[in-house]
């Protein structure tokens, strides 16, 4: 199983969250385990994602005094 660590900024309608969750509906199940990270907040794609099983999590950082929890998070997911 590959463990895949995606992070991204929000999770609100838009371009890049709707390509990231239809990514992830894409990928075969058997062989991908999906973890996403927003950087902000959740938002209606975040359920979207937790819909098909996977673990969202939200940071809610308001600008870049928040990034150790970003590095504390990617550490303990072990992704690949």
């Amino acid at each position: 199983m590959i463990r895949v660590l995606h992070i991204i900024t929000g999770l609100s309608v838009g371009g890049a969250e709707t390509m990231l969750a239809k990514l992830i509906g894409a990928m075969n199940k058997d062989h991908f385990e999906n973890e996403v990270v927003s950087l902000t907040d959740f938002g209606p794609i975040a359920e979207r994602m937790r819909d098909t099983g996977v673990n969202v999590s939200a940071l809610h950082i308001p600008r870049l005094a928040g990034i150790s929890g970003l590095v504390g998070k990617i550490r303990s997911t072990r992704a690949d």
